[in-house]
Parts: C-alpha cells; sequence; structure tokens
C-alpha cells in the first residue's frame, strides 16, 4: 500500500497564522487518496519540527484537517526523523534549530533518507509546493516528490 506524505503551509493550509484550507489543494490531494486507497497520511513539515508544535498540530488543527481530507493524519516531528537519519548515518548530531534540518538535506531528501533509515518498503509521495518533482527507487523503495499544482497521480 501506498504512503503518502503532505506539506502543511502553502499545500493544505495557507499558515499557521493564517489556517485557511487550500480547498482547491485538498481536492486533488483527496483525489489521490481515494485513487491510492490510504486510510492515513503522514504530514511532513518544516512548519512542525518538535513536540510542542506537534501538540499544538494536533490540538488547533488536526480534526478539522481530518474531516476536510476524509483521512486519519500521523504527524511526523522534523526533528525526531532528523536525529533518526543521524543516528542510521552513524553521524552523532541533534538539531537545535531549524536551521539544522535546512542545512542537512532539502526537504525530501531528508523525507527519502528517512524512509531509508526506518527501511519503509513500497511506493511513497511526497506532495509539498517547494519541492521539485523527482523520483527515486531502490530496492523495495519507491519515492517521489510531486510539486502541489503540477503533477498529482500515483
Amino acid at each position: 500500500m501506498a504512503k503518502i506524505f503532505v506539506d502543511l503551509e502553502n499545500t493544505l493550509i495557507e499558515d499557521w497564522y493564517t489556517p485557511t484550507l487550500l480547498r482547491e489543494n485538498v481536492e486533488k490531494i483527496k483525489t489521490l487518496i481515494r485513487k491510492a486507497k490510504v486510510e492515513k497520511i503522514y504530514l511532513w513539515s518544516f512548519a512542525v519540527t518538535n513536540s510542542k508544535e506537534v501538540e499544538d498540530f494536533n490540538r488547533l488543527l488536526k480534526d478539522f484537517l481530518e474531516r476536510a481530507l476524509g483521512v486519519s493524519i500521523e504527524v511526523l516531528e522534523i526533528n525526531e526523523c532528523f536525529t533518526e537519519v543521524c543516528k542510521a548515518n552513524g553521524i552523532k548530531a541533534k538539531p537545535n534549530e531549524l536551521t539544522d534540518v535546512f542545512l542537512f538535506e532539502p526537504k525530501g531528501d531528508l523525507l527519502r533518507e528517512w524512509l531509508i533509515a526506518k527501511k519503509i518498503k513500497g511506493n511513497c509521495y511526497l506532495i509539498d509546493d517547494m519541492v521539485r518533482n523527482s523520483s527515486y527507487k531502490q530496492e523495495n523503495l519507491y519515492f517521489e516528490c510531486i510539486k502541489m499544482d503540477e503533477k498529482l497521480e500515483v
């Protein structure tokens, strides 16, 4: 079964301060969710980097977005994922600031490295307004970055 990872700001909502639903984007993502037959998606957002931001998202936006998308959302804490990638690659590092994550990897590359570190298999897709369309294949993993508004097909 496919795994779908979705950005938050400028993909699902405008931003944290203006959490207006981007309806056209949400409808495109819902179509992809139906085609992929998934019941859960993953939030992969640099706006949700630590446990405090995960709590804020869960309290303020999670239910609203789950209703809009018709699936459950699991939030991935970016700093924790970054630490896991470093550990898997023998790097002793723990991000103290979001800038550490940006310096380490572009968003799609960091997710790809996390998928590899966690030994996740199957087809995985990142939908984000800031990525380049690209794909990566390794043994049992196919990973594709899909720029929001350009291409949304599995």
